[in-house]
């Protein structure tokens, strides 16, 4: 459910489709990272990631907070990767709200090849991307900065990257324009059903609004992987680079290298409509990768004393002005969905760096690429190559009936898992929330579910969850007996055993069936017969 993936162009992911974005929280991540924290702070507020049921929330690359040592990603918001770029937003512990004053349109020529500027004349960007002329001096300093990037991250350009600054105000309309290109109603009001289904989001959730609002709160700048452009938002002079812009430079230059040596295109492939096997979780893990390696770059970055003390403490104050209004009120699966590329995805690729440096994070894009939301949080899975379990869940349409339509079939993770507990509890943005979550999911083995519309529009969805163990199975099992409550509108414990337990409201039958290391999920319109699917599964 998490749609993290900017790069799924054939659904909305909650995040700015096909983008790498930089955002905020990256800023966070990477200031609370050179105050002498050996891991990234976690954010105090709760942050969205990408969702495999998550699988409306995200891929793209951003990084949110500022608090947090600044990610998904995953993530787990559904990201609805839209055009094949990657986008990268740095946030500070607030999250600083775009203002619209003007940007400079920056980019580097001169002495190296890897970055260019655009002039902001025709030709020069992609048409549907206004920018903004810069002088000949900025475009030394994005020159100088492409330099110390290519340093930093161990690799050297292949060719060069144009560079362009643009307004918050164009932003706005840009992604405005893309997200609505990108994206036809149907597919929207396809993922905000799957979202309101699973209780990730409110009745009166407007999906496209939010992500939209989100991104343009959060996305500081990006890098085209279809146009191989570089675009930093700055709100300040456009004669001169600040060091929020060049800190947001340094990131999206990073993601120029990868695309260059790791084709984050094919890397990071979208869905194509015949992918019956695709998974929302592996790709928001691979957003980890990407993310997190962007983080780790602008960390040695600046450790390298790329920037002076007085940089850093402008920079420190730009995090300290951000708004995060936005993103402390969308729902977990967007916020968390959103932070988690940048946050995990950075722990996780340190883990790799601290162990092999860069040759091992670079054996990650070609060698053995994260398979599951699982691997990153738990980085030790990933290095003994725990994978996912393969869930058997045939089509459900034909057991319920005619007029039954599949709305998706996916894979949720543990990371969507967890945000799908922690959404229904009753102080879900507390830290003791999060962690009882993390807790009651960290045996996951593997999943698959398949959300179903009928002729009158009424949503439903089966998820069969495995786990390590039976007593993993366990925790997941009564971890959700009290998550439902809040989720889906019911009351009491449920009738029921043990293993099996059903509750009801006016318009839905819900059901939570364990046996053996697995746990049946299921929400179907009242009436419609939970046991019959229960029983064609094996539960």
């Amino acid at each position: 459910m998490l749609k993290t993936n900017f790069n799924q162009t054939s659904r909305t992911r909650g995040g700015l489709y096909g983008l790498v974005v930089v955002v905020w929280l990256a800023l966070g991540l990477v200031l609370s990272g050179c105050g002498g924290e050996s891991t990234p702070l976690t954010l105090a507020t709760a942050t969205p990631g990408p969702t495999t049921a998550a699988a409306t929330a995200t891929t793209a690359a951003a990084a949110v907070p500022t608090t947090a040592a600044a990610t998904t990603a995953a993530a787990v918001p559904t990201t609805a990767a839209a055009t094949a770029t990657t986008a990268t937003t740095a946030a500070p512990a607030t999250t600083r709200a775009a203002t619209t004053a003007v940007a400079a349109t920056t980019a580097a020529t001169g002495t190296t090849p890897a970055a260019t500027t655009g002039s902001g004349t025709p030709g020069s960007v992609a048409d549907n991307v206004p920018t903004v002329k810069v002088p000949d001096s900025a475009r030394q300093v994005v020159n100088a900065i492409s330099k110390q990037t290519e340093k930093t991250r161990s690799l050297t350009f292949k060719t060069p990257v144009e560079t362009n600054f643009m307004t918050r105000a164009d932003l706005t309309k840009y992604q405005q324009a893309e997200f609505t290109k990108n994206n036809p109603p149907e597919n929207i009001a396809r993922d905000e059903k799957i979202l309101k289904v699973f209780g990730f989001a409110p009745k009166n959730f407007d999906f496209a609004k939010t992500y939209i609002d989100l991104l343009n709160e959060q996305v500081i700048g990006f890098y085209d992987t279809e146009t191989k452009k570089l675009y930093i938002i700055t709100d300040t002079d456009p004669s001169k680079v600040d060091p929020l812009a060049k800190f947001t430079a340094e990131h999206e230059l990073t993601h120029a290298l990868q695309d260059q040596f790791f084709d984050l295109q094919n890397y990071s492939p979208t869905r194509k409509p015949e992918d019956k096997e695709w998974s929302d979780d592996a790709s928001t893990a691979r957003l980890a990768l990407i993310e997190g390696d962007a983080v780790q770059s602008q960390l040695n970055w600046i450790s390298g004393g790329n920037l002076s003390q007085a940089e850093l403490q402008e920079l420190i104050k730009s995090s300290q002005s951000s708004n995060s209004n936005v993103l402390d009120n969308a729902p977990l699966i967007l916020s968390e969905g959103l932070l988690f590329p940048y946050n995990d995805g950075n722990v996780f690729v340190k883990s790799l760096y601290d162990k092999g440096g860069w040759d091992a994070v670079n054996k990650a894009y070609t060698d053995y690429p994260p398979k599951s939301t699982a691997q990153i949080l738990h980085p030790i899975k990933y290095q003994n190559k725990v994978e996912p379990v393969k869930i058997n869940l045939p089509s459900i349409t034909g057991i319920l009936g005619s007029g039954w339509k599949s709305l998706d079939i996916n894979t949720n993770g543990e990371l969507a898992a967890r945000i799908w507990l922690q959404t229904g509890m009753s102080n879900f943005k507390d830290s003791a929330s999060k962690t009882a979550a993390s807790r009651a999911v960290k045996g996951w083995a593997g999943d698959r579910y398949e959300a179903v519309e009928n002729a009158q529009g009424q949503v439903g969805l089966v998820w069969r969850t495995q786990w390590d163990s039976e007593a993993e199975a366990t925790d997941f099992f009564n971890a959700a007996s009290g998550s439902v409550k809040n989720l889906f509108g019911v009351s009491g414990n449920g009738t029921g055993t043990d293993l099996k337990k059903s509750w009801s409201n006016a318009d839905q039958d819900v059901s939570l069936i364990r046996k053996g290391k697995e746990v049946l999920v299921q929400v179907l319109p009242k009436g419609t017969g939970v046991d019959k699917i229960a029983s064609s599964l094996g539960f």
